[in-house]
């Protein structure tokens, strides 16, 4: 497999696992509203201050893959599904929830068949007694990341009603931050160890899961609506984050200074949000 492929089937699914649970968790708590407010927050964390932080760290990244460019463009477009979904019905159905699992498959499906135009492989070190032990500690970790996303959602809806804010809003920066760390793990890790490629994976498969796989299996088994001006804001602030992202990709040379802009971007965000819900 080339790295990009691995890091956007194997670790952004991973990473987005989070996301995932506190999604179900939410759903079966009624209050879908925290995973909308969690799967934007996360993108936006994703691509400004997880982005950000790693292009400060390395100082300078060049992107010579077309095919990243192109896999970040279609990242923009279907990040926006979603949030048409919302717009035009006022929140998202079971149908909308299936059209974006539906999505997720079919892209999934195409990146995989596509693989060979990604040229850079993965070198196998991965030794026979490690391909019986990783298995096994993954799925205790599912078990137990699942049974901390229950309590999670249980402390989320308790700081939300002691503050008085919106369910969404703690979804947006507290789960959000938390459920991203994966991925800042994992950026800064492949930054290190030079293979830029698995990061840019990583984040552009995160962003595609959580806005399709994530999403639609949250609205699929409770329907999702949230405040609208909440929404809108953080809407707005991940577009503007999406373009930059891309944008950013498209030029081919990223470094210091785009990273300070992509953490200015969250900086902004979050005290726009305390300004608005707190203050």
């Amino acid at each position: 497999m080339s790295e990009f492929l691995a890091a956007y089937i194997i670790m952004a699914i991973s990473t987005s696992l989070p996301e995932l649970f506190i999604g179900i968790n939410a759903a079966i708590n009624l209050n879908s509203s925290l995973s909308l407010g969690n799967v934007i927050g996360a993108n936006l964390v994703n691509l400004s201050l997880v982005a950000g932080i790693g292009l400060i760290f390395v100082g300078k990244f060049t992107v010579k893959s077309k095919e990243i460019k192109r896999d970040s463009l279609h990242m923009f477009f279907i990040a926006l599904v979603p949030l048409f979904l919302m717009i035009v019905g006022g929140g998202l159905s079971r149908i909308d929830g299936a059209i974006l699992v539906f999505i997720f498959v079919v892209y999934n499906y195409l990146l995989i068949k596509k693989q060979a135009a990604h040229t850079k492989l993965l070198e196998n070190h991965v030794k026979k007694y490690q391909m019986i032990i990783a298995p096994v500690i993954f799925v205790g970790c599912l078990l137990l990341l699942f049974g901390s996303s229950h309590f999670a959602i249980l402390f989320a809806l308790e700081v939300s009603g002691g503050l008085g804010v919106p369910a969404i809003l703690i979804g947006l920066v507290l789960l959000a931050l938390g459920t991203t760390l994966p991925e800042l793990s994992f950026t800064l890790s492949s930054f290190m160890s030079h293979h830029g490629e698995l990061s840019l994976g990583n984040l552009v498969g995160s962003v595609i899961t959580n806005s399709t796989l994530v999403l639609g299996i949250t609205a699929m088994i409770f329907p999702i609506v949230a405040g609208f001006f909440t929404f809108l804001i953080a809407s707005l602030f991940m577009v503007f984050a999406l373009f930059l992202f891309v944008t950013f990709i498209g030029s081919g040379k990223l470094g210091y200074k785009e990273g300070m802009s992509l953490v200015g971007l969250y900086v902004l965000f979050i005290i726009i949000q305390i300004y608005v819900n707190v203050l």
